[in-house]
């Protein structure tokens, strides 16, 4: 069947190529403080205080 592009897991670039957002290597992956909380920091965020 067909697959609509915006709801298939795969996108296609312009030679063709499968490419898959969650897969793919974009550089040197960005690794949170070991002490960084993020369960605390989505609450700040959602609280919108975000100062510390």
């Amino acid at each position: 069947g067909f697959l609509v592009p915006s709801l298939s897991p795969f996108r296609k670039t312009r030679t063709g190529l499968g490419f898959s957002p969650w897969t793919a290597d974009i550089g040197t992956p960005i690794h949170a403080p070991d002490d960084f909380d993020l369960e605390a920091r989505i609450k700040a965020a959602l609280s919108g205080d975000l100062e510390n």
